[in-house]
C-alpha cells in the first residue's frame, strides 16, 4: 500500500471506510448513483445503503421514467444492449435489452431506502413476464410503493406475481377495453376474481374495466374505498346500475364508492324507488344502516354516482 512520507496510509477506494464511502456517493444526483451501482460490488453496495432519490417510477415497454431525470431508453443492438440517456449512448454487451431495463428497475426498487410514491407499468406483456420471471427467481416480497398504477390489454397471468410482491396503499387498475374480445370476458372475469382476492382488504382500490355481465360487484364489499370506471357501447340499464348499488349498501366497511358508466339516470332512479323501495328526493337516496347511528348517501349524477357513509 502506498504511503504519504509521514507514514499515514493514503486513502483509496479500497481502504475507504463504508462510512465514508457511502456519505460521497450519497452526494450524486440519482442517475449517477445507478450508473455507480455497474462500477463494482462495493460500490453496489454503498449506493444500496442509500435514499435512491427517487419517488415515482414509470415503466414503458422499452424505457424507465425516474421523477426529475429525462426517460432512461433501452434498446437491442445485435447481441449488445444500447442504453439511451440525455443523448448518450451507452452499450451493455452479449445483453438482452430488457434483461438490462428490468435489473436497473429492481435495483431501485430493492432498496430498503426507497420512499417510492408511485410505481406505474403501462408496458407490454413480454415486460411483465420478465418482471415475473426475477421476482420468483429472486423471491422478493415486501416491494413498497404508496400507489401501484397498472395499465393492461388483458388480464396477464404475470399480475398476480407482482401483486403479491408489491406492498401498497393504493390500486389502479386499467384496462384497455377495446383489446378485450367477446370470447375473452368469461375468462377476464375469473381473472378478476383472483385478482380482488389478492388486493389487501384496507386498500383503496381504483378498477377500470368493460362492462361485464358477472361483474363480481360482491367481491368489492371488503374495501373501504372504491373506485370503478365502467366502459360500454351502450348504456347499462337501470337495473344493472341498482343491482350494483344495493349491492354496495349491504358492505359493512364501505366507506365511500364512486363509479361512472354510460346509464339513463331516470332508468335507475325508477328501479331504486320500485323495485328497491329506496326513498329518493331530487336524486339522493339515504339509506339507514341497522343497528347503527349511520346511513349512506346515495347521490345520482348524469353517467356517474356517489355512495358516501356517514353518521346521522
Amino acid at each position: 500500500m502506498a504511503e504519504t512520507s509521514d507514514n499515514n496510509p493514503i486513502a483509496t477506494m479500497e481502504n475507504m471506510p463504508p462510512e465514508m464511502l457511502d456519505e460521497i456517493l450519497d452526494k450524486l444526483e440519482p442517475i449517477e448513483k445507478l450508473i455507480c451501482k455497474r462500477v463494482c460490488r462495493k460500490f453496489y453496495r454503498s449506493v444500496n445503503r442509500l435514499d435512491p432519490g427517487f419517488f415515482k417510477i414509470h415503466v414503458f415497454t422499452r424505457g424507465i421514467w425516474f421523477n426529475g431525470l429525462q426517460m432512461i431508453r433501452y434498446r437491442n443492438r445485435g447481441n449488445n444492449c444500447v442504453v439511451k440517456y440525455a443523448g448518450k449512448e451507452k452499450i451493455i454487451e452479449n445483453s438482452n435489452y430488457m434483461d438490462v431495463m428490468i435489473s436497473d428497475l429492481f435495483t431501485v426498487l430493492t432498496n430498503q431506502n426507497l420512499h417510492l410514491a408511485e410505481l406505474r407499468l403501462l408496458c407490454a406483456d413480454p415486460v411483465f413476464a420478465k418482471i415475473h420471471e426475477l421476482v420468483v427467481r429472486n423471491e422478493l416480497t415486501n416491494l413498497r410503493t404508496e400507489h401501484l398504477i397498472i395499465t393492461t390489454d388483458f388480464m396477464y397471468p404475470a399480475l398476480t406475481t407482482i401483486f403479491n410482491a408489491l406492498n401498497y396503499n393504493n390500486l389502479q387498475l386499467n384496462y384497455i377495453a377495446e383489446h378485450i374480445l367477446e370470447p375473452n370476458l368469461q375468462q377476464l372475469e375469473r381473472s378478476l376474481r383472483e385478482i380482488i382476492d389478492l388486493v389487501p382488504a384496507g386498500v383503496n382500490f381504483n378498477l377500470g374495466i368493460p362492462w361485464l355481465d358477472t361483474l363480481p360487484i360482491g367481491s368489492f364489499l371488503k374495501f373501504k374505498r372504491i373506485e370503478l370506471r365502467i366502459t360500454s357501447h351502450s348504456n347499462l340499464s337501470g337495473r344493472n346500475i341498482g343491482n350494483i348499488i344495493q349491492t354496495l349498501l349491504t358492505s359493512n366497511v364501505l366507506e365511500y364508492c364512486f363509479l361512472s358508466a354510460k346509464y339513463d339516470i331516470d332508468d335507475v332512479i325508477e328501479f331504486l324507488t320500485d323495485e328497491a323501495h329506496l326513498q329518493e328526493n331530487e336524486d339522493v337516496f339515504v339509506v339507514e344502516i341497522p343497528d347503527k347511528n349511520e346511513r349512506y348517501t346515495v347521490e345520482l349524477f348524469e353517467n356517474e354516482f356517489e355512495i358516501t357513509r356517514s353518521g346521522n
